[in-house]
């Protein structure tokens, strides 16, 4: 991995791209004022598939959509990450299932939802299904959008495992990811806990999002990941590397960065808007499955980069 390749791909992420949001706050007529609580776990992945569970709360209406998005920031193309959804089953108080109508490849509707306790599906990941590496025009997300569901690591793009409620967009989001306490994790989402479960192998971290944007704007990196932090002014720098041959280390990926970063930090001058930005590093090993769209999708307070 040469430094060139680093430099282009690192240029401009920290000091210009990483600019707070002001969140939003509102009142919905649809649901009873609570945060919308998600579950996700990793400890139960079947066939490549990690269970979701999400419970929006009590709605005041018959009939309410759940959508899942069907293109993201920072992409051109259409992603519709409702086609790797299955199985998705909408519950009441009782236990029983309620009517559901999928309406297109990202939209389902819910009939008397009144009744609605909880939905739950499963979640395909991308990586292994790109062909010839996703992006404009591809079969599936260009990749560091995409998902990643593997027993050694993880890419949680949120947008492609939490959907929202068209009543419900600025709700707030409680999302719980449990996982095998083995693993490392890490996340630029504000984590309010992190518990570990009475089975003694599996620990749940639970996270804050203001709004649906604020889950799509911060994705997450669990896994056998190798860590480096440094500071840039006043923002700490978070670098997670997933390196599965372990070749190409987070230590050695930061020397190239920190330099970078600073000498950036001294032209620009007092820019910092965010005290802390992640960098999700993939490496990809070129196996059939491994993901094949390299490059970067850059958020507000971190970037997700995939490369060979």
């Amino acid at each position: 991995m040469r430094k060139e390749v680093l430099s282009a791909l690192f240029a401009g992420l920290i000091l210009v791209g990483c600019n707070s949001t002001k969140t939003a706050t509102g009142k919905n007529d649809l649901a009873i004022a609570n945060p919308i609580e998600a579950s996700v776990d990793l400890t139960k992945v079947i066939d490549d598939k990690a269970p979701v569970v999400i419970n929006p709360g009590r709605f005041t209406e018959d009939v309410v959509t759940y959508r899942l998005p069907r293109v993201v920031q920072g992409t051109y193309s259409v992603s519709d990450f409702g086609k790797y959804i299955d199985d998705l089953k909408a519950i009441d108080y009782n236990g029983n299932a309620l009517v559901v109508t999928k309406t297109d490849t990202n939209t389902w509707t819910i009939a008397n939802a009144k009744q609605l306790d909880k939905i739950t599906y499963y979640v395909n990941d991308t990586f292994d299904m790109e062909v010839k590496g996703g992006g404009i025009g591809k079969e599936v997300p260009f990749s560091p959008a995409g998902t990643n569901i593997e027993d050694t690591n993880f890419v949680l793009n949120l947008h492609g495992f939490i959907g929202y409620f068209d009543s419900l967009k600025n709700g707030q989001y409680t999302l719980k990811v449990t996982a095998p306490q083995t693993m490392t994790k890490t996340s630029a989402l504000q984590e309010t806990g992190t518990v570990m479960n009475a089975d003694g192998t599996s620990m749940t971290s639970t996270y804050f999002a203001p709004r649906y944007f604020d889950i799509t704007d911060n994705p997450m990196f669990y896994g056998n990941l190798d860590v480096e932090e440094f500071n840039v002014g006043d923002i700490k720098i978070v670098l997670s590397v997933y390196s599965p041959n372990k070749v190409h280390t987070a230590a050695k990926v930061k020397e190239t960065m920190e330099k970078m970063m600073q000498a950036q930090k001294t032209y620009l001058g007092d820019v910092n808007s965010t005290p802390r930005y992640d960098i999700y590093l993939y490496l990809s090993e070129g196996k059939p499955e491994s993901p094949k769209g390299f490059g970067a999708l850059e958020h507000h307070t971190s970037t997700v980069v995939v490369l060979p």
